[in-house]
């Protein structure tokens, strides 16, 4: 009798797993139009991003990091011939923004922006 037990060949296989279809939805803000091309006079006056207005340094002006002496550019605006290649180049990476008003705030967000 023990020997028909021993001479079966038995193995058991299980497999569980849960697929999830579920998109999280994102909204992330892209630098505006004016940012993209080096013009941020947007940032003078209180903005969604900064609570007071904020000055954009010329970094040629600036003998150490954070010094007093900086002078900013004048209506924060940064000058075509000292905008860097490569920051051209990862701004053009950026899609296009577009204005929305959602909970009674505007907002700028981006179609087809990938997640964080």
């Amino acid at each position: 009798m023990g020997q028909k037990y021993r001479e079966k060949f038995f193995f058991f296989v299980g497999e569980d797993w849960i697929r999830y279809r579920a998109t999280d939805t994102q909204n992330q803000a892209v630098p505006t139009t004016l940012m993209a091309q080096g013009n941020f006079s947007e940032l003078l006056s209180p903005n969604p991003w900064y609570k007071a207005g904020t000055a954009v340094y010329d970094p040629q002006t600036c003998p150490s990091l954070g010094a007093a002496s900086c002078t900013p550019f004048p209506g924060n605006i940064i000058p075509t011939s000292r905008l860097s290649p490569n920051g051209v180049a990862i701004m053009s990476a950026y899609p296009q923004p577009y204005a929305r008003v959602s909970a009674g705030h505007a907002e700028l967000g981006c179609a087809g922006c990938p997640p964080l």
